[in-house]
């Protein structure tokens, strides 16, 4: 992030800061957005705002519970949105709880996202495999989709769209290189289970 500052005697102020772990929390946004607002008219102090702006940044994402509640909802959504049968969006709902504590315990390792993406979809691919290997489901490619649509980049791939078309053509391929890479990701892991579980 650059941020550039013109102080009221013309002199200009630049900081610059690396961003190593980011994430979509809307609320966090919105409480910004309004403390923004009300230092543009001047009704917080600057200490004040500081606090304030402390608070906000303690603000936690999502609790676990919610987000575990989603991976299941989501992969047990999609699986039946993609043709599968009752059994294929049940196996899948398991399948992506699984799917969060994996990705779970390893961002709180603080691993690379990518290294997130190959494990989590890898484990998808195989537990699909197992699920129809004990007759629990009959399509694996349903679990799959459906499991794995926890981890697609949608909203990246739309904000880079979004800044390539607004003209932020270096802010748009960083988030279209991202999507791709996590793409490429989950692609890698899940084949690389395939292979294996059909070498078995």
């Amino acid at each position: 992030i650059i941020v550039s500052i013109t102080l009221g005697d013309g002199s200009t102020v630049s900081k610059t800061r690396r961003i190593y772990a980011r994430g979509t929390n809307l609320d966090r946004i919105d409480l910004l957005n309004a403390l923004c607002r009300r230092i543009c008219r001047g009704e917080v102090p600057l200490e004040e705002a500081y606090g304030e702006l402390e608070a906000i940044r303690r603000l936690g994402g999502s609790p676990p519970a919610r987000r575990c509640a989603g991976y299941v909802l989501i992969a047990f959504s999609f699986g039946l949105f993609f043709g599968g049968t009752l059994a294929d969006a049940g196996c899948a709902a398991v399948i992506g709880l699984a799917m969060f504590f994996v990705v779970f315990a390893l961002e709180r390792w603080k691993a690379n996202a990518v290294f997130v993406n190959i494990i989590a979809s890898g484990i998808t691919m195989m537990l699909a495999v197992a699920a129809v290997g004990l007759g629990l489901g009959q399509n694996i490619d349903k679990m799959v989709i459906g499991a794995l649509m926890n981890l697609v980049p949608g909203v990246a791939i739309t904000n880079a769209m979004r800044d390539i078309m607004a003209g932020d053509y270096l802010a748009g391929q960083a988030r279209l290189t991202e999507a791709l890479l996590t793409a490429a990701a989950m692609a890698l892991g899940a084949g690389a289970a395939l292979a294996v579980a059909r070498m078995l």
